[in-house]
């Protein structure tokens, strides 16, 4: 990790900060690998119970891509609110953290995220 290494003029993330962060990110790897698995689920029992639902609208002549369109706009539903309310609980984390510790915003945050963060606040 090039962006990450000590430079004596500034202070970057320590060994336990990077060990601390590493952490974080494998936990919230998985929990995204695990929020993706249950919104598939839901979706796949829905489409189960409905089944019927849909065989009386492909024989009214809907389309498969009908059918398709209609179960995806009801699972992006919920994954729309979800990433809202994440990103707005990210970002309060963010600031209630650099509060907390003292930091100088996005100081300890690599050169490459940082252009990113800015268009969100």
């Amino acid at each position: 990790m090039a962006c990450l290494k000590r430079d004596p003029d500034t202070t970057l993330l320590g060994e336990v900060e990077m060990l601390v962060l590493l952490m974080f990110t494998v936990f919230a790897v998985r929990g995204l690998i695990i929020a993706a698995a249950g919104i598939f689920a839901l979706t796949a029992f829905g489409v189960t119970l409905r089944q019927r639902e849909m065989g009386v609208r492909l024989t009214l002549g809907a389309t498969p891509p009908d059918l398709v369109r209609l179960v995806i706009r009801e699972a992006l539903v919920p994954v729309a609110v979800g990433v809202a309310v994440g990103v707005a609980g990210a970002v309060w984390a963010v600031d209630l953290l650099q509060e907390l510790r003292s930091i100088a915003p996005m100081r300890a945050i690599p050169e490459r995220s940082r252009s990113w963060l800015s268009c969100c606040s």
